[in-house]
């Protein structure tokens, strides 16, 4: 009896293209942006993210996945991942909700290579806490309490112990590789 096997260029085909067609979905998927911040206002490290979550309100708590390589991955979880909770020395760090007028933020966050213009993007905060950027619709202040490698990224659980909302703000949103306002995306079309 033969047994049809696929040839491993023929799997490693169907990879790719699954790979292919799972990025474009997610494209499709709107996400907030934010920017996780963490070191402090005179050298703060910040990169935008999309895959930022609520995860408990009991204690509150938000989950964030960050690239492994990435800088502020490295100086929130240490590069790498124990999978335990972590103590009392736990690194601090903040999600920044952005605004529709912060667009050229998340650009420059999302730009490895633009650590200098970071420098200047209008952070605030008190001395030896993490940076909070000036203008976002709201501030999360968080404590790490558990990291774990999950592929490419990291899950980094953030313990929220201070959270500062803005009166009225328009949140930033991501969707097919492009800048969107909430506003925008309420105002649906009649289907055929």
């Amino acid at each position: 009896m033969a047994i049809d096997v696929p040839l491993r260029s023929e799997a490693v085909r169907k990879s790719v293209s699954q790979q292919q067609d799972f990025r474009a979905a997610m494209r499709r998927h709107p996400g907030a942006v934010c920017v996780i911040s963490t070191g402090d206002c005179a050298a703060p490290i910040a990169t935008t993210a999309t895959a930022v979550c609520s995860l408990t309100v009991e204690p509150p708590q938000i989950a964030v996945f960050l690239a492994q390589a990435s800088e502020t991955c490295r100086a929130i979880a240490g590069g790498g991942s124990t999978g335990k909770t972590i103590g009392a020395d736990a690194c601090r760090f903040v999600v920044n909700l952005l605004t529709t007028r912060q667009q050229g933020i998340a650009a420059t966050c999302a730009d490895p290579v633009a650590r200098k213009q970071r420098m200047s993007l209008g952070w605030d905060g008190e001395p030896g806490a993490p940076p909070r950027l000036s203008g976002a619709a709201y501030h999360m202040e968080c404590l790490l309490a558990r990291s774990e490698v999950i592929g490419t990224h990291v899950l980094i659980v953030g313990e929220v112990v201070d959270v500062v909302v803005a009166a009225k703000a328009d949140p930033l949103l991501y969707l097919n590789g492009l800048w969107h306002c909430a506003a925008s995306l309420s105002q649906t079309e009649e289907m055929d």
